[in-house]
């Protein structure tokens, strides 16, 4: 259909040929009919009027059909055959924790964004309070506008709120009217940091608390100026310690507490802590780097004095390696943990440039007798064991899986070769821990079709190492990978019962680029259901 307006033009006919206006420009004749030219002239200005009316015409023809394709093609999208609670879980996913911290603003929110797609999403949005609900607020006057909205659409869902310092000036000042707006809902917060905001903050009257707070991160300032006793569903705590505001135990909630990550520059508040949190599941231990290199050794105990704990999960990331060996020592000699069942053990927090300074040193030796004398007594089974920025030697490895042959998960960095560290120059000076020795202890091996030679660690399902350059053992690997997948035709049952198949297995070799054909038969392998993945230099090789 043409939809073109009705246009007549008038400058149909010039004055003068081209090329006769040409000759009279160059000679400066003057026309001997200047009543035509100025005709002409109104009559032309009056046609490019009507052109740039046509132009106008045609560009708004193009936006509206431009318009419509793209309504046409977002009718037809996939996306819109999917029902509104299945996008409400996506959204859920793909939301976060909105941010309004100043210089950002509410529209870099997650949550914002996707309410402002189109109608339909929107709505879904508009009925999903749990999109709102979590949310890392500065406490300046700018965040109070997308907070009052962010409340409001949560309903009655419960809080997840982190706190900052605002940015107005350098005392961080709060902002008086957001705080109150904030402990309007307290009684929804289930989760709470307030690791970053100041003392003016801590001071201030935040209401008291309920039941429906689950989850604390806050430093030993704050756990002085609040009280936590009374919140009965309290289960996991994060505490940043500072040695001028120790822990007072009858006032922390340890009835309720299964959770506790803490930072400590003292061993003895560590036992303190599972003596009195008699409920603890798992425990997270950081040390501070400065206070450990004051460390001072306790006295072994005897022992009646060793704390016993039902512990599940124990996390010890230890920051500085001139104490990271005796810091374990004492840790393992002076408590005994029946219920462990998942371990980890970690010195990767130094910068490089710590690391390969002269400072950088493990003092005394590896704890080995004391590990022995601790898996003894606490007559735990292991199941979970990451080790990562020690650097043992492959026997010291191998002893210690002895003691653990309940293991399913075994992850394995070796000194300087983490994620942080891949990117970065590492030191000439390299620690060998993965070797062809370890990884044949692993393999299950067949001397002939009716002997089978049960491996380390039998019950191994998912196996996690990061080496550096100097791996060497890629056909160890590919054989321990094989033997842990493939069964024999004929041979002895009891590999059935007593030795599980691995079901993930990656390997990370920092520095080197890995040959394809060498790992070659870990890709029909992984077309079987193992999940493979190997990467060398950043390069995925399976």
């Amino acid at each position: 259909m043409n939809t073109f307006p009705d246009i007549r033009f008038r400058a149909l006919k010039s004055p003068m040929k081209p090329d006769e206006l040409l000759a009279n420009l160059r000679h400066n004749v003057l026309p001997s009919f200047p009543r035509e030219i100025s005709h002409f002239t109104r009559n032309a200005r009056h046609d490019l009027n009507l052109y740039d009316e046509l132009i106008q015409h045609i560009r708004n023809k193009k936006a509206t059909l431009s318009r419509e394709i793209t309504r046409y093609e977002s009718l037809t999208t996939p996306i819109r055959k999917l029902p509104p609670e299945v996008l409400r879980q996506i959204f859920g996913f793909a939301a976060g924790r909105s941010r309004f911290n100043h210089p950002f603003s509410a529209c870099q929110s997650t949550a914002f964004r996707l309410s402002s797609v189109c109608y339909k999403w929107r709505e879904i949005a508009l009925q999903s309070p749990e999109l709102w609900a979590n949310m890392c607020i500065s406490l300046d006057a700018k965040s109070i506008l997308p907070v009052k909205l962010s409340l409001s659409r949560s309903q009655q869902h419960t809080l997840s709120i982190e706190l900052v310092g605002g940015y107005e000036g350098d005392e961080e000042q709060p902002c008086e009217e957001l705080l109150r707006l904030l402990v309007e809902h307290n009684h929804r917060w289930r989760e709470l940091d307030l690791s970053l905001v100041g003392s003016l903050v801590l001071d201030s009257d935040l209401g008291g608390f309920n039941s429906m707070l689950e989850s604390v991160i806050c430093s030993s300032v704050g756990l002085h100026s609040l009280s936590f006793k009374e919140d009965e569903n309290l289960q996991s705590f994060t505490l940043n310690m500072e040695p001028e505001y120790p822990i007072y135990h009858d006032d922390f909630p340890w009835e309720t507490i299964r959770h506790l990550n803490t930072k400590y520059g003292n061993l003895q508040h560590v036992l303190e802590c599972l003596q009195h949190g008699r409920g603890l599941l798992s425990l997270t231990y950081r040390d501070d780097q400065d206070s450990a290199l004051t460390y001072n050794f306790p006295s072994q105990r005897v022992d009646e004095d060793r704390v016993v704990s039902n512990l599940g999960t124990l996390s010890l990331e230890l920051s500085n390696p001139s104490t990271l060996y005796p810091l374990l020592s004492d840790i393992l000699q002076n408590v005994t943990l029946p219920s462990l069942k998942n371990l980890t053990i970690s010195c990767e927090t130094l910068g490089v440039r710590q690391r390969i300074s002269r400072t950088f040193q493990f003092c005394h030796m590896w704890p080995a007798v004391n590990l022995s004398l601790f898996m003894e007594r606490s007559r735990c089974n292991l199941t979970t064991l990451v080790l990562t920025g020690i650097p043992l030697l492959d026997s010291q490895v191998i002893s210690m899986l002895h003691l653990t042959p309940s293991l399913h998960t075994f992850t394995l960095h070796e000194l300087w070769a983490t994620e942080t560290t891949q990117y970065q120059e590492a030191p000439k000076k390299l620690h060998r821990t993965v070797t062809k020795d370890l990884l044949e202890k692993l393999e299950a091996t067949y001397s002939n079709a009716f002997y089978f030679q049960h491996p380390l660690l039998p019950k191994l399902k998912w196996l996690t190492l990061w080496v550096q350059s100097h791996f060497d053992a890629d056909e160890a690997f590919v054989e321990l990978v094989k033997s842990r997948w493939v069964r024999p035709a004929s041979g002895d049952p009891s590999f059935a019962y007593d030795t599980e198949h691995l079901r993930t297995v990656e390997l990370y070799v920092l520095g080197r680029k890995l040959l394809e054909e060498v790992y070659e038969p870990l890709k029909t392998i992984e077309e079987n259901g193992m999940m493979i993945t190997v990467f060398g230099d950043g390069v995925r090789v399976v």
